[in-house]
């Protein structure tokens, strides 16, 4: 079931366990775009047949952070009812899917109990989170937490040979490292062709600051997109940490970046940025 899917071999071990002795309740916790929610639906329409995948297939995310009352007391409701069935008896389960769970209240939390202890019919619950922490304990005190760690560099060129990309040598180099093991932003990439660009441009931004060319230096400025400066700023401030772990250069950046999250002038800020950056580098 899990030799076709690219995972660290951590994670397909303890997917076999989770597999083999059918756990009912599974907390699948980890960094966003690792994997968590592809793998969940993997294993769910494993389990349930396609033609009964809208009918006892169940997922749940909150809305703008906030998981509604109303959300878990329907979820509840629904499940009140027997999950429907094949002829010969296969697909009579709920599996029952929640995103970003770290947003369920004590109330919301209270209802839930109730069926993740003593569900009326089969059910499979896969509670995902990027905070496990932020969870209630009494949430977490009943399911098997299942970790998910990123992939490496080579697992995600794995993924990316998978698709359809036609990407020069040294943007898929920068690419992959700059996923660092975020397997999610490959798929979120072949949905959308302009995150693709954005990448492209943030590796040149990148490497002028990384190479410290005091003659594009100036150029710099005027390839952030305004925009979106907030995103752009906040990818150059993940490469930099990943890879340079240069606490210094990101704490800089991370300086104008919360200048113009205040306000100030783009232009300004983003001039303001390579001024200091040449004196960051001159003064190594």
């Amino acid at each position: 079931m899990f030799e076709n899917l690219i995972l660290n071999k951590h994670n397909k071990n303890m997917l076999k366990i989770a597999k083999f002795h059918r756990f009912k309740s599974l907390i699948f916790v980890g960094k966003d775009n690792i994997g968590k929610t592809t793998i969940a639906d993997v294993l769910s329409k494993k389990y349930i047949p396609e033609i009964l995948w809208n009918r006892n297939i169940i997922k749940i995310v909150p809305n703008n952070q906030v998981f509604e009352i109303s959300q878990i007391s329907e979820l509840v409701d629904k499940i009140k009812f027997p999950p429907l069935k094949l002829s010969d008896n296969s697909g009579f389960e709920y599996f029952v899917v929640i995103e970003h769970c770290e947003y369920l209240k004590s109330n919301c939390a209270d209802v839930l109990l109730k069926v993740l202890e003593e569900s009326p019919y089969p059910t499979t619950w896969i509670l995902i989170t990027n905070n496990l922490q932020a969870l209630p304990s009494t949430v977490r005190s009943r399911c098997i937490v299942c970790e998910f760690t990123p992939l490496s560099d080579d697992k995600v060129k794995e993924v990316f040979e998978q698709q359809d990309f036609d990407l020069p040598p040294d943007v898929y180099e920068f690419i992959v490292k700059w996923i660092s093991g975020r397997v999610g932003v490959v798929f979120q990439m072949t949905k959308d062709a302009q995150m693709l660009i954005r990448l492209q441009r943030i590796m040149r931004i990148c490497k002028i600051i990384e190479n410290f060319k005091i003659d594009q230096l100036y150029k710099v400025t005027n390839m952030f997109d305004e925009k979106n400066i907030k995103q752009d700023l906040e990818d150059v401030m993940f490469y930099f940490a990943q890879y340079h772990r240069n606490i210094n250069l990101v704490l800089l950046i991370q300086k104008y970046y919360k200048y113009i999250v205040a306000g100030v002038n783009v232009s300004l800020c983003l001039d303001m940025l390579m001024v200091e950056v040449f004196r960051f580098y001159k003064s190594i």
